[in-house]
C-alpha cells in the first residue's frame, strides 16, 4: 500500500514480522532506501492495511483486535480497541469505516490529519440476525444526503454477510422513533439482494407508514 501523491512517502506493510515499514519515495523505484523507522506494530498477522485519500493518515488492523493510526512520518497517532475479533478497515473521504469481528460497523471522522471521534447517534439494529451497530453520521455541514450517499456507495463493500430484513421489529423502532424507516429502506434495498416478495413487503410497509 502507498500514498498517492508524489511528495509524501510511501508504506508498505511486513506480516510475517508484525511491522509497516516506511520507504522514501526515490526516482528510480528499484532502489528504495528504508527510513529508519521500522515499526513493530503489532502483535498478530497486519490483516489490513489502508491509506487515506489525504495521504495524512493510514492506518493498520490485526487479529488482536487493535486498530492504529499512523502519519506519514511513521508516528502513531491512536490507538483503537473496539471490540474483540478480527479487524478490517475502509478509508474513504473524511471517515475511517472499521468492520470488526462481532460484526459491528464504526463510523469515524478524520479531521485536521489526527484521529478525532465524531458526534453520533447509534442505531441498534436488531433487525438482523447478526450483531450489528449501524452508526450514523451527524456532523456540522454533513446533511443527510451526505450520509447516505456514504452508507450506499461505500458501506456495501465490506458487508460481505447475509442480513435479513425483520419488518415487525422495524416497525416497532420506526414508531418509536430510533430510526428514519424510509431512509433505512433505501440504503439497504440498494445494499442487500433481497427477494422480489420481500420487496412489495418493505414497500407497502413505507406506503402505509407515510399515511399515518
Amino acid at each position: 500500500m502507498y500514498t498517492q501523491k508524489e511528495e509524501t512517502a510511501y508504506f508498505a506493510a511486513n506480516h510475517q514480522l508484525f511491522n509497516l515499514e516506511f520507504h522514501q519515495k526515490v526516482e528510480d523505484k528499484q532502489y528504495f532506501n528504508i527510513i529508519q523507522k521500522t515499526k513493530n506494530c503489532h502483535k498478530k498477522d497486519i490483516n489490513s492495511f489502508n491509506v487515506d485519500e489525504n495521504d495524512k493518515i493510514s492506518i493498520s488492523t490485526s487479529p488482536n483486535s487493535y486498530i492504529k493510526i499512523w502519519n506519514v512520518k511513521g508516528d502513531l497517532l491512536k490507538e483503537i480497541n473496539p471490540s474483540q475479533g478480527d479487524n478490517y478497515i475502509s478509508c474513504l473521504m473524511k471517515v475511517l469505516l472499521l468492520e470488526c469481528g462481532n460484526k459491528i460497523i464504526h463510523l469515524e471522522y478524520l479531521k485536521r490529519r489526527k484521529y478525532q471521534k465524531v458526534r453520533k447517534q447509534v442505531y441498534w439494529m436488531q433487525v438482523f440476525q447478526t450483531n450489528l451497530e449501524l452508526w450514523l453520521l451527524y456532523v456540522i455541514n454533513h446533511s443527510v444526503e451526505y450520509i447516505k450517499q456514504i452508507l450506499r456507495e461505500r458501506l456495501k463493500r465490506i458487508l460481505d454477510y447475509q442480513i435479513r430484513l425483520n419488518i415487525k421489529i422495524l416497525v416497532q423502532l420506526h414508531q418509536m422513533k430510533k430510526i428514519q424507516l424510509q431512509l433505512l429502506m433505501e440504503i439497504f434495498i440498494s445494499m442487500i439482494k433481497i427477494s422480489n416478495k420481500q420487496i412489495k413487503l418493505i414497500m407497502l410497509l413505507m406506503v402505509h407508514i407515510q399515511r399515518e
